[in-house]
């Protein structure tokens, strides 16, 4: 048994996951969901102890090994061709999208963990942000910051000429106190929409390289498209090497964004750290990439409930964009070469969240991660609510997972239930 599969050894005990999955069923699974967690907690702080009882030396040498066996060699000549087919098909892509419609020309940005050199595992997942040009011109729009969530912004439309040029974009103002009467936003969801199909169809003008296989196509292979998750439009797809004759499945994300508005973005930790800056240089290196670095925001609305009465509340979502620290985390890391401690530390702490949360069925079923993956804004949709008393608990209740309009029902025997099975 290898250093890892010590791990992983330690991380997941032999006690059956079936008689987790028969829990589900069970009018006591709440109880029985929370005996889960303790065991797994037990099992981490019996897998601490272990390695702790390990002399420096030997822990370091584990936890090279570790990081040596599942961080992706940069180098590697089957990870060099995925890359370089990869970022080809995506730079391809954006050309075509605007051409297709000169509004949405755009620069190709790479992001995320493969380009910050912290990805482990295989070079299967790859971000991309497509910069708008025209609407990150000077003066083109202007970010006011939500007083109801802090990261998110409306952005007002400033520039006259993109007013008729981006019509369909436009929506009226919302009801948060940092926006004006008069004033005109670019809206999310009809700009995500929009791009997802602008995406389909420049996919669809380009020849795509025999080594791309569609993931799920069926049959009829144009029933095939990307689809809207978060603030990208995310396409699965099947790499053949020709290095190494494997098959990799790839997750490729292209976020469309903006510049931020502004001249400068002050991450809100900056702002509740400020007072420790004089002590800590490290502050003081990010508060100047901050000052250098163009930050991003990204098509992302995120959900509240405004109240409408004593006991009524109205579930509305914001036409809101969310700023994207994507730009600066990437400058941040770059000060770090790939085998630093700092980046070692990073690629270790993800392995070890992806054997105890994401590494399996098995062990997602015994730390319930699924109930705390929720999506944002979520999938369940509430458009209105209305607060009773009553005397009796019920311990069943429904959810509605309509995206439609129509209202729902919903009591406080319901939150007293949900709040018993989280």
């Amino acid at each position: 048994m290898d250093k890892f599969e010590l791990l992983k050894h330690f991380a997941l005990p032999d006690d059956s996951c079936s008689e987790s999955v028969e829990l589900q069923e069970t009018e006591n699974y709440g109880v029985h969901l929370s005996a889960n967690v303790n065991s797994i907690n037990a099992e981490f702080t019996r897998f601490s102890e272990d390695l702790l009882r390990l002399d420096d030396n030997k822990l370091n040498r584990v936890l090279e090994d570790i990081d040596i066996k599942h961080k992706v060699d940069e180098d590697d000549d089957k990870t060099n061709e995925i890359v370089t087919a990869t970022e080809t098909l995506v730079n391809g892509i954006l050309q075509a999208a605007g051409e297709i419609d000169p509004r949405f020309k755009s620069k190709c940005i790479y992001s995320g963990s493969y380009y910050d050199g912290l990805k482990v595992g295989t070079a299967d997942e790859f971000d991309f942000v497509a910069r708008i040009e025209i609407l990150s011109r000077k003066d083109a729009l202007q970010a006011r910051r939500s007083e109801r969530k802090r990261g998110f912004v409306y952005l007002v439309v400033k520039d006259n000429s993109l007013l008729e040029s981006f019509k369909e974009f436009i929506a009226s103002p919302d009801d948060d106190p940092c926006l004006e009467r008069n004033d005109v936003i670019l809206d999310v969801s009809s700009f995500q929409d929009y791009f997802v199909d602008l995406i389909l169809s420049a996919i669809r003008s380009i020849d795509i390289p025999e080594n791309f296989i569609l993931v799920d196509k069926g049959e009829d292979e144009s029933k095939w498209r990307p689809f809207r998750h978060g603030p990208c439009a995310t396409m699965y797809l099947s790499y053949k090497c020709q290095t190494t004759s494997d098959v990799v499945n790839l997750d490729i994300d292209i976020a469309p964004s903006i510049a931020y508005p502004e001249m400068y973005y002050q991450p809100p930790v900056l702002e509740i750290l400020e007072p420790l800056k004089a002590s800590n240089p490290f502050l003081s290196i990010v508060e100047t990439i901050c000052f250098a670095t163009e930050a991003m925001v990204v098509p992302f609305y995120f959900d509240h409930t405004e109240r409408i009465g004593d006991s009524q509340w109205r579930y509305r979502y914001s036409p809101t964009w969310r700023i994207s620290h994507s730009s600066i985390e990437k400058a941040i890391f770059t000060l770090y070469e790939k085998d630093s401690v700092e980046k070692k530390v990073c690629r270790i702490l993800k392995i070890l969240k992806e054997i105890y949360l994401q590494g399996t069925l098995e062990v997602e079923m015994k730390s319930d991660s699924k109930r705390l993956k929720l999506q944002e804004p979520p999938s369940t949709r509430l458009d209105f609510c209305t607060v009773e008393e009553v005397t009796n608990v019920s311990r069943e209740y429904e959810c509605s997972t309509d995206t439609d309009d129509s209202s729902a029902e919903y009591d406080s025997s319901q939150d007293s239930q949900s709040s018993s099975e989280n």
